[in-house]
């Protein structure tokens, strides 16, 4: 071999299990043991990747609401997993819109706008719309799931 290639010294493996070190002098083979090791997280990352893909993926179902809109607060439940809405705000006043909880920072739709909420990865479980104080609205919504 010559002097310019180096081989690597690996280390020895420490396991540790319940707090005391297991005896690890058996695995003699560190090439067959760390190809088993990068099969192993190839395996978790790819279960972790497929849960991704069925994450994003819908029904493609398109679920309508039309909402009497006033200063109260009302929670509108979609369907589940909802993945995306759309909230049209079709007037006379400004509304807010918040998405799976009320205390989270509105999203203010003055009257004849539009907002999108993708929620690619995640889940829409309801919706909270109201409008501006002393006035009243109308909207549609879609959700998509």
């Amino acid at each position: 071999m010559p002097d310019e290639v180096q081989v690597p010294n690996l280390s020895d493996i420490e396991i540790v299990k319940d707090g005391k070190r297991v005896d690890t002098s058996a695995i003699d083979d560190y090439d067959s043991f760390m190809a088993f090791l990068m099969q192993a997280s190839i395996a978790a990352n790819t279960v972790k990747i497929r849960k991704l893909e069925e994450d994003r993926a819908s029904k493609g179902e398109v679920v309508p609401f039309s909402l009497d809109i006033t200063e109260i607060s009302q929670e509108v439940t979609c369907p589940y997993p909802c993945q995306s809405l759309y909230v049209e705000n079709n007037g006379p006043g400004e509304i807010f819109v918040t998405v799976n909880s009320r205390n989270r920072t509105p999203t203010p739709i003055p009257a004849t706008r539009e907002a999108y909420f993708p929620f690619e990865n995640h889940v829409i479980a309801s919706f909270f719309v109201w409008s501006a104080p002393g006035t009243v609205s109308t909207a549609t919504a879609l959700a998509k799931y």
